[in-house]
């Protein structure tokens, strides 16, 4: 073994590789959304009791990038999880809240990455946002 085995306090695991963690029963572990970063392909795991689980949470930073102007639209590429379904917001002013955004579209990032095509040119300057959906 790695470690020594260890209890699990207050319901919190380390990163450290170097420790086992020692449970008493069998318990569902799930994992929380990190701003600006997609979850998990799964977010719960089961951990049995008497058995030797490897989890591993793999978060992907989500991300919009490569902005690419055409005549009449604008083409922008988003980053974060696979298979993740996501909104595009847009404002013309950053300050706005975010609950009174546009939204753009909806769509769902099958490779990790997806480009995305904004047809409004009548706006002299927009600013977009996405947000993963549940």
């Amino acid at each position: 073994m790695a470690g020594e085995g260890k209890e699990i306090v207050n319901d919190t695991f380390s990163s450290d590789p170097n420790f086992t963690y020692a449970v008493t029963s069998s318990f569902s572990l799930e994992f929380k959304q990190i701003p600006g970063w997609s979850l998990p392909g799964s977010n719960t795991v089961l951990v049995a009791y008497g058995s030797i689980t490897n989890i591993t949470a793999v978060y992907s930073r989500i991300a919009l990038s490569a902005p690419q102007r055409f005549p009449g639209a604008l083409r922008i590429t988003l980053s974060g999880g696979t298979g993740r379904v996501y909104t595009i917001l847009a404002s013309t002013n950053l300050l706005t809240p975010l609950s009174n955004w546009h939204q753009l579209l909806s769509l769902t990032n099958l490779t990790g990455q997806t480009n995305f095509t904004d047809q409004a040119t009548n706006v002299q300057r927009y600013y977009y946002r996405a947000k993963e959906m549940p």
